[in-house]
């Protein structure tokens, strides 16, 4: 499994790598899987288990990614062993039809990966969905879920914000630092070092 990179990545990026990585090693996913909101298949690195990989997304933006709407699946029922969906669903007022259409073409017994900023910038996403509701909502979709995880706090997140808008090269540059530290502590610890006042966004692994 490849391990996540420094390059321009912010924190809160990192640490989403970082429970996507430790789930699908974890628990072993493997066979057909879909992922949606894929745009430039940016974690597509990470997936070298599965026996087959359909990236999509609505307004893709790299080739051998599929125009796709998670509002409407253009696929059978059980389909898929696996679907993915990171960073996604707060684009979406209406996010109930794309966990309907998941249940619908996802094997029984199936595996689901979701995730969800909470406190990250805002940018073109429509909603923000608390830990605690994205759970709800999921049981109430008739999934077990196997694990919820938090990550990221108002350190991390507070570091994010800095340097990505502060307007003087020095400030920047230093943050840029700091930034690379705390990623390199955070890498190594075995701790979920999140804040459940205030964590940067949340994963979480449920079952059909």
């Amino acid at each position: 499994m490849q391990k996540t990179s420094f390059t321009n990545k912010s924190i809160h990026r990192l640490l989403l790598e970082k429970e996507l990585i430790n789930l699908l090693s974890s628990y072993d996913l493997t066979g057909k899987m879909l992922e949606l909101g894929s745009k430039n298949k940016k974690y597509c690195p990470f997936y070298s288990n599965f026996s087959q990989v359909i990236f999509s997304d609505l307004n893709p933006s790299e080739k051998n990614v599929l125009e796709i709407d998670s509002r409407s699946i253009p696929f059978k029922d059980q389909t898929f062993d696996c679907i993915i969906a990171l960073e996604m669903i707060e684009y979406q007022l209406d996010f109930e039809k794309t966990f309907d259409e998941i249940y619908r073409v996802l094997k029984k017994g199936g595996f689901l990966i979701i995730s969800s900023p909470v406190f990250n910038e805002i940018h073109s996403d429509s909603i923000r969905i608390t830990p605690d509701s994205l759970n709800d909502f999921i049981n109430s979709k008739k999934f077990n879920i196997i694990e919820s995880i938090i990550f990221g706090n108002y350190f991390t997140i507070g570091i994010d914000l800095y340097k990505r808008y502060s307007k003087t090269f020095i400030v920047r540059f230093l943050f840029k630092i700091l930034q690379r530290i705390v990623i390199t502590l955070l890498r190594k610890s075995k701790k979920n070092n999140s804040n459940k006042l205030f964590p940067s966004g949340n994963i979480i692994l449920a079952q059909k």
